[in-house]
């Protein structure tokens, strides 16, 4: 009985969906800040499946006055940017938004 009481204090994280590290945050926020096409994070949410399997949800403003390609290239430098703070991130679980 204790030990399932461990396990489950030590996994609660996981079983409710436990954010990134504030580190981790921290440094995507600032390495997403010095992309001089964002203006500004409006939301940044991010969410453990399993130890290594995250989800992360952002929604950028950039700034006004680029054409489709240039969005395209700001959110693949944002996707690295993000890949680069956490490695083990699977691509196809990283969505940015762009607010309107």
């Amino acid at each position: 009985m204790a030990f399932a009481f461990f396990l489950a204090r030590e996994n609660r994280g996981l079983l409710i969906g436990e954010a990134i590290s504030m580190d981790q945050y921290d440094r995507i926020v600032q390495s997403i800040q010095k992309i001089p096409e964002v203006n500004k994070i409006i939301s940044l949410r991010t969410m453990h499946f399993a130890p290594e399997d995250i989800l992360v949800a952002m929604e950028v403003n950039l700034i006004d006055g680029m054409d489709t390609d240039k969005i395209e290239s700001v959110i693949d430098n944002i996707e690295q940017r993000v890949k680069s703070v956490i490695p083990y991130v699977n691509p196809s679980k990283i969505y940015i938004e762009v607010e309107k």
